[in-house]
């Protein structure tokens, strides 16, 4: 049994939001599934339902590996550990409040708020970049660059060069451009084509690549590069990017210029601005500031990790790999946030385990200043990640029910069952305050005015279509679940010939606090109203209880002239 917000053993007191599908997020997930979390509802926003895995996206651009090998379902994950999952961008945070807000959905509230949402190149600071180059991240808009790019030149022959440059001299740009070189000579050998035209450049700012690896990586790295011919233009600090060129204009009176096909950014990681906007104390490039705990240091009831984090008591640099360890002290200190213990301080180890892949099936490990390189290495590298992705592929075990309510919870079997188990009043009265009230002058009696029953008034020349239709709720997303519910509640009405006129709603609620129980409903009906509007209906009435699990159903009232009824009999 999942232990979820239908969890009917312990009402929903707390909620745990975690903002992005970084590997940090995915790891404290499958941990935090396991534990004993009594009355917390856990919910995942992500701007995608796939999250590539860094570590492997070299292998897929040189096709070493599928899209599936290296991508995390999310949904699938989220569905298997009790988690709400909820695909939508965070635009801003009301951090007083405790308040998230989405493009596409509602606001959601939290008591204890996650961020793992990585970063990007920066394509702001240089002028032309944004114009005239892409960056490696997002990587759903790079893969889709590079399907196009593989279609375009193995469509023809090569006739004249083609100069591919990836500007940055670390990990991700050698990487992706051994990869990207890989799988192209491959295409075009196996189409018996000539490789000559291609070639392929790597731009440094710094007078080697890997600057963060030892002395012997460097070497081993530039033999490699070497031997392929992808061409290193060392101390090359981009000021600017033009139309089929870089520039490094600190010497104005003679410029260094690169003349390039595509240029393909994989240097200067970005921040987005909402952080920094709602107030999280950030550094100056919008990364959001945290303590060895991983804790906010201006909100102790957020927390941040991977690339979107600097941790001030310890920096790194910003790699998959630091992102992964931060998973387990993520965990445990969320889970301490919600219990209300001391946090416990993480310290990362100075030297880790560095394997940089070098686009065919090889790559080179090291640790410190030791360094080893080969195949074999290669496949220690496959086996470490094909192991990482196998903990999501496979799926963790369903979360264990809590035994015993949260201090905070009130026990289901003190929960009043009377008058149809109905949610309060002054919660009703919230909720309706933000509906729409647009088409309600369909009605004599309806929520701006609330009674004992809705009152419509019936053209006499009309035929009144009344249809019920009520499910148990099968997605996570009440807003959506709002949509869908309406939608499939109208179908009826729809089939027999009937405009839609109001509709009056049987809403159940898992059993929760007070402020979790008006947000559900909120959600429910704010998505329910989308579709009413949108078929000039109004909302005029309905009845909301309590129970074992959320169900959501609709009674549609539709007219029609007498002549345009459609009926099964009448087929």
């Amino acid at each position: 049994m999942k232990k979820n917000e239908t969890n009917t053993d312990t009402p929903i007191s707390q909620d745990l939001v975690l903002i992005g599908g970084g590997h940090a997020h995915a790891i404290a997930l499958s941990m935090l599934a396991k534990r004993h979390l009594p009355g917390v509802r856990i919910t995942l926003i992500s701007n995608s339902v796939l999250t590539p895995y860094s570590g492997m996206l070299p292998g897929l651009i040189a096709g070493n590996y599928e899209h599936e090998d290296v991508h995390i379902d999310l949904g699938a994950a989220c569905r298997s550990f009790g988690v709400r999952f909820i695909e939508d961008s965070v635009t801003g945070l009301d951090l007083e409040a405790k308040t998230i807000f989405c493009q596409q959905h509602p606001p959601f509230s939290y008591d204890v708020l996650s961020i793992d949402i990585g970063s990007s190149p920066d394509l702001k600071n240089i002028p032309g970049t944004k114009e005239f180059s892409v960056g490696v991240k997002p990587v759903d808009r790079f893969l889709a660059l590079w399907h196009d790019l593989q279609q375009s030149l193995l469509s023809k022959e090569l006739t004249s060069p083609v100069d591919i440059g990836i500007v940055g001299g670390g990990a991700s740009g050698v990487e992706v451009a051994l990869a990207m070189q890989h799988k192209l000579k491959c295409a075009l050998k196996y189409r018996k084509t000539s490789f000559e035209q291609l070639r392929f450049h790597v731009v440094s700012g710094s007078d080697t690549i890997l600057p963060s690896h030892n002395a012997k990586v460097q070497q081993r790295y530039q033999k490699v590069l070497d031997k392929r011919g992808v061409q290193v233009h060392h101390d090359f600090r981009v000021s600017k990017v033009e139309e089929g060129c870089l520039v490094d204009a600190r010497d104005a009176e003679n410029p260094r210029e690169l003349s390039l096909d595509k240029i393909i950014w994989a240097i200067s990681a970005s921040a987005p601005e909402w952080p920094k906007a709602a107030g999280l104390a950030c550094s100056e490039r919008g990364f959001i500031e945290v303590d060895a705990c991983l804790q906010s240091v201006s909100h102790p009831n957020v927390f941040a990790s991977g690339d979107i984090a600097d941790v001030l008591d310890h920096p790194r640099p910003k790699a998959g790999v630091f992102a992964v360890r931060q998973g387990k002290p993520l965990a445990d200190n969320l889970e301490k946030a919600l219990r209300g213990e001391p946090l416990k301080a993480f310290v990362p180890q100075s030297k880790f385990l560095s394997l940089v892949s070098t686009g065919d099936k090889a790559a080179i490990a090291s640790r410190g200043d030791w360094a080893m390189s080969g195949a074999w290495v290669w496949h220690w590298k496959d086996s470490i990640d094909r192991k990482f992705m196998r903990r999501f592929s496979e799926l963790a075990k369903p979360m264990i029910p809590a035994e015993n309510a949260s201090v905070d919870a009130e026990p289901m079997s003190m929960r009043c069952g009377g008058c149809g188990a109905k949610v309060g009043q002054p919660i009703l009265n919230r909720v309706i305050a933000q509906l729409s009230t647009r088409y309600e002058d369909k009605a004599k009696v309806a929520l701006s005015q609330p009674d004992d029953a809705a009152v419509l008034a019936i053209p006499a020349d009309k035929l009144l279509v009344q249809s019920v239709d009520a499910f148990r709720r099968f997605i996570d997303d009440d807003y959506l679940f709002g949509q869908i519910a309406a939608n499939h509640a109208l179908g009826d009405i729809f089939a027999m010939g009937a405009t839609p006129h109001s509709a009056q709603a049987l809403v159940t609620l898992p059993f929760a606090s007070e402020e979790k129980v008006e947000q559900q409903l909120l959600h429910l009906m704010l998505g329910a109203s989308k579709v009413f509007d949108a078929c000039e209906m109004p909302i005029v009435g309905g009845h909301t209880a309590e129970g074992a699990e959320l169900s959501l159903g609709f009674t549609i009232n539709g007219l029609t002239d007498e002549n345009q009824l459609l009926t099964k009999a009448g087929l």
